[in-house]
Order: structure tokens, then sequence, then C-alpha cells
């Protein structure tokens, strides 16, 4: 609170930055405290199992119009792995409160090419999406105004010592035409923003993710190409494509070694 105190007399707009803004033990005090101050309150996105409606109210009585929802995926089962345990209804009934309080746009951050996931599984995303735009069509009749769904669509990057390195990971390849037809049945979908991840760049930050000599070595090409993506991808993608697969077969080798010691010593 002292820090809002020290900036308001420079702003009346105020951010609360956080990876679960809403898990703060007095987050709906300090909402009621900014709005009683008249101050413009947004954040960074909304975790569907934390938001509380005094979020929703600060957050349009500072005049914003869009909230961000993380659902990550459009089906269950893979939001689940990922450890999202919130269902369509429970992310429907936010958007529904959202609404009804008078925002107007929705964004949601998703992924595909998670490990196991299957097309089938990709594509329940654009369901998911179509039944968000049609809860969102209501209210816009009801005002005479329609807002957007903005959904960007990242791609899962498989990393040294994350918990799904013990799943098979979806193939680079596999991921790029995945991503081909999940975009062209959003694209059906009137009335939405699409911000879609580049494939290439994803593969490129699963090297240097790793801090290894491969990385350094993709480092020294894309100085190469004076800092082009595009060009350095196109002169290394054999190896970027085969790093892709392959750090999470590496990662998972060693988380396998980590459970082993662990059984051995009685901690499994």
């Amino acid at each position: 609170r002292r820090d809002v105190e020290a900036l308001e007399p420079l702003t009346n707009r105020f951010g609360l930055v956080s990876s679960a803004v809403g898990a703060h033990p007095e987050i709906d005090e300090i909402c009621r405290w900014m709005m009683e101050r008249g101050l413009r309150v947004s954040y960074s996105s909304l975790r569907v199992e934390e938001v509380t409606p005094t979020m929703l109210e600060a957050l349009v009585a500072g005049g914003q119009r869009t909230i961000t929802i993380a659902p990550e995926a459009g089906n269950l089962r893979v939001r689940r792995l990922l450890g999202k345990l919130i269902t369509d209804d429970e992310i429907i009934d936010i958007v529904e409160r959202a609404m009804a309080l008078g925002i107007e746009n929705i964004k949601l951050y998703t992924m595909i090419g998670i490990p196991s996931e299957t097309d089938e599984e990709a594509l329940d995303l654009v369901h998911f999406s179509e039944r968000v735009r049609l809860t969102m069509l209501r209210w816009a009749r009801r005002r005479g105004r329609s807002g957007y769904l903005g959904v960007n669509l990242g791609i899962f990057v498989p990393k040294p010592n994350i918990p799904l390195n013990h799943i098979e990971p979806v193939a680079l390849s596999i991921v790029k035409k995945r991503l081909k037809k999940v975009v062209r049945e959003l694209r059906k979908i009137p009335n939405v923003r699409l911000n879609v991840s580049s494939p290439d760049l994803a593969a490129a930050q699963s090297v240097l993710s790793t801090g290894s000599l491969d990385a350094a070595r993709y480092l020294e090409l894309l100085f190469k190409n004076d800092g082009d993506w595009r060009s350095a991808n196109r002169n290394w993608r054999t190896e970027m494509d085969s790093h892709f697969e392959a750090r999470s077969r590496v990662s998972r080798i060693s988380a396998g070694r980590v459970r082993s010691h662990h059984r051995e010593a009685g901690l499994a």
C-alpha cells in the first residue's frame, strides 16, 4: 500500500502482477481499498479457480473492459495434465459474471503440442472458444454492441526438469500440422482475434533453455545471421527439429534415474 500511495500523485492506474494474483490472502481487501481511493486496477491474468467477485468489480470500476483467462487447453484431460483442475463450466461461469459486470472482451491464453495430446483434443479448443463466444454474444445483444474474443495460441516447449518430461513429447513436425488445423478452424469463428506462436521460435527456445553448448552454437549461428531468427532456423532446421524432440527424452532419462534413486532410498 505504501508503494501505491507513493505513486498516486503520478498515476491512478495500477496493475497487480503475479503468476497468481488471486492467491494473495488479502486480495479482496486490497481491491476494495483501491476502489475506495478511485484507482483503476488491472491484473496480469486471472486464474479461474482463484478469481473473486471483488476482483472483477475492481476491474470494471477502474474502466477495464477486457479480462484475460488462462485455461491453457480446451480439453479437460489435457488441462488436468497441466495442473489446471477447472472445468469448462467453471470458466464459462467466470465469463458470465464478468460480462454481467460490464466486461466486453475476453482473452484466452492457450497452448497446443502438450505431451500425449491428440489432434482431436487440440481441436477441442475450437469448440471451447465457440462456447465462450456464444456466451459473450448473448450479453452483446443485450447491450447493443459486441466485444472481441482474443485467443493467444502458444506452443508447449519441452524444457529441462519440468513435470511433463516423463511423457513422450510431440514431434515438431506434428505440432506444425496440428497448429495449422487449429488455426484454420479458429479463423472460422466470427470476431476472434488470433495471436499464434511460431513453431520455429518454440524449437529455438527449447535449445536455448538448456544453457548448453547447443545453445551457445545456436546463438553463434543467430549472430552470423544478423539476429534473423528465420535464417538461423533454416540453417539449423535439422538440428533444431531433432533437439526439440530429444530434449524431453534426455530429461525423462534424468527424471527416471531420480525416481529410481528415490525407490532405492525408500523415498518413493
